[in-house]
């Protein structure tokens, strides 16, 4: 999962924010003459279609957006953390055993683990979960706010949810 996200990274967030942002220099470059900004230059910018439709032209629209995204990952992460709390709550098991498994109604119920086992459940499943978790929503709003248009970014927002 780690490197399914790195390679998003690489492939698909950072080339679409260098995009980005080239059309932004590109604007700043043409439309702001001596450091002040002219209407007749921005009047001639062939771009402006385009500039317009990156997301933060209308940012209470991104807003809502990255908005819908945050929760989506927040109910992702108050789960993980629910988990985690239902797990450390876990009782000791008797000195002999690391673990106390029992079966309910065709169902296996972990009932106490010790504190190795929880540890070890912590580090190498809830943790890394967390960590997935806040990555993709680094990764998922940085493509969002890359997004060249308003109809991209409603697509890629559904697509992430």
């Amino acid at each position: 999962q780690f490197y399914v996200l790195y390679c998003t990274n690489l492939y698909i967030c950072v080339p679409a924010i260098k995009a980005v942002r080239a059309l932004y220099a590109q604007y700043h470059e043409e439309v702001f003459i001596n450091g002040e900004f002219s209407d007749d230059a921005f009047e001639s910018f062939v771009r402006t279609e385009e500039l317009c439709q990156i997301p933060l032209s209308q940012p209470w629209f991104f807003v809502a957006v990255l908005i819908c995204w945050t929760a989506t990952v927040w109910a992702d992460l108050m789960e993980s953390f629910q988990y985690i709390s239902l797990w450390c709550s876990l009782r000791k098991p008797s000195a002999s055993h690391f673990a106390i498994v029992e079966a309910r109604d065709g169902s296996v119920l972990l009932v106490a683990a010790d504190a190795k086992t929880k540890a070890f459940a912590l580090i190498t499943i809830f943790m890394p979960k967390v960590l997935i978790a806040v990555m993709l929503w680094w990764l998922g709003a940085s493509w969002l706010v890359a997004t060249t248009s308003f109809q991209s970014l409603l697509l890629n927002a559904v697509a992430l949810a």
